[in-house]
């Protein structure tokens, strides 16, 4: 179930307008994902969730709301990171060639990483560039 970004008010699939304040809903092919999120739910977990970006600081989160659709949204943007921090590190094996494609990969998932951050500390579930749109962890 979708929640217009406006009002909070439910929305049922395939409608183009909140039908409480007529506001537009976002398309599908977006990956804003803030809509599908109960409003109070983003407002109570928006602090807490941003420790999902920060590696085994994600357990955090994971024990204290394990229920919250927003949490797990943003457990499993972390998760995407720290596995694609793990292939990163396993590209340093190949000299000269591996190295510059493992520091390129790391400068990526640093500002991937800031853009977690901010996402979440903004309120908003928008999947990580190029990365994103895996799931780990079902919400």
């Amino acid at each position: 179930m979708a929640f217009c970004s406006k009002c909070g008010a439910q929305i049922s699939g395939g409608v183009k307008f909140c039908p409480t304040c007529g506001n537009p809903v976002s398309t599908s092919g977006s990956s804003d994902l803030s809509s599908t999120f109960d409003p109070a739910d983003i407002q109570e977990n928006k602090v807490l969730s941003v420790l999902c970006y920060f590696s085994l600081f994600i357990l955090i989160p994971l024990v204290a709301k394990p229920d919250s659709a927003y949490i797990k949204f943003h457990i499993n943007q972390g998760l995407i990171l720290i596995f694609a921090g793990i292939i990163s590190s396993l590209m340093f094996i190949v000299p000269i060639l591996g190295w510059i494609a493992g520091a390129l990969s790391y400068i990526f998932l640093l500002v991937c990483c800031i853009i977690g951050v901010v996402n979440a500390f903004l309120g908003k579930a928008k999947q990580l560039p190029l990365i994103g749109n895996y799931v780990i962890l079902k919400w």
